[in-house]
């Protein structure tokens, strides 16, 4: 989760958008990975019926 986390903040430096903003992708991001752990699925190979079944 290291890898996306700085990708996700230099994304949201870049931006200039609020730290509010930030923190609830990031959350749904945590919660998505959570769901595909859970589901046996490897984040790598991601479908879109993976996000549609989410």
């Amino acid at each position: 989760m290291k890898q996306y986390d700085q990708k996700i903040n230099l994304y949201f430096e870049l931006k200039g958008l609020p730290e509010s903003s930030q923190e609830s992708y990031s959350r749904r991001m945590r919660a998505f990975l959570k769901y595909m752990n859970e589901s046996n699925k490897i984040i790598e190979n991601v479908t879109l019926e993976d996000i549609q079944l989410y």
